[in-house]
């Protein structure tokens, strides 16, 4: 049996509460009892306890993703209470902006950087040595693949390229055994647009490319 960890922040004000985490983050009620009340969205669950005698103003802080941070910072800022404070910050894998906002919270809504955010396509899951010009191909052609499957494209190609290097008795994957491994980890349907897309990157180098494409 599964356990379910909740986080426990006492308010003021537990009707207040509960409309701003069902509205604001979406975080609808899931079950109430006496000066306490959970909400859950499935992936997060945080257990609202009624203010006390004894109460003392704590705060939380809470982080929410987002695809659009600006966006998601101006729907926030409409609620009474909630102000974007200024400060943020912005590291090598992710961006962020800060919310004060009430019950004792504060909002971190942030992003995560993306490869093609940081134009730094990364290293290919090789088990061979690679020609720094096969290896600059692929990473490059790949950046046509949208990015929710670049991985598995990723992994595809390399795997099938180095079969095609090992087949031709190569030591290293050479250009064309890349091609080959492209067009390999590829639906037919597609090879039109791979094609075009190799073509495009061959045009840049000295190859010939006839005996390159297939």
């Amino acid at each position: 049996m599964a356990d379910v960890v909740s986080i426990v922040h006492p308010v003021p004000d537990l009707d207040a509460a509960e409309a701003f985490f069902a509205e604001a983050l979406r975080l609808p009620a899931c079950g109430r009892g006496e000066g306490w009340l959970a909400l859950d969205n499935g992936a997060f669950r945080v257990r609202l306890a009624g203010a006390g005698p004894c109460y003392r103003p704590r705060l939380l802080e809470l982080e929410i993703e987002a695809t659009e941070v600006d966006e998601e910072v101006a729907r926030l800022c409409c609620f009474p209470g909630v102000a974007d404070t200024g400060c943020g910050h912005a590291s090598s894998d992710r961006v962020e902006r800060r919310l004060a906002a009430p019950h004792g919270l504060t909002l971190v809504v942030f992003r995560m950087l993306t490869e093609d955010d940081l134009d730094v396509p990364p290293p290919l899951p090789s088990s061979l040595p690679w020609e720094p010009a096969a290896d600059a191909l692929v990473r490059q052609v790949l950046r046509a693949v949208p990015l929710a499957f670049r991985d598995g494209a990723r992994t595809r190609v390399t795997e099938q390229a180095e079969i095609e290097a090992v087949a031709s008795g190569e030591i290293s994957v050479s250009v064309p055994a890349s091609v080959r491994g492209l067009f390999a980890a590829t639906p037919p349907f597609q090879h039109a647009q791979l094609r075009a897309e190799v073509a495009r990157h061959l045009d840049a180098r000295p190859l010939p490319r006839a005996r390159v494409l297939p």
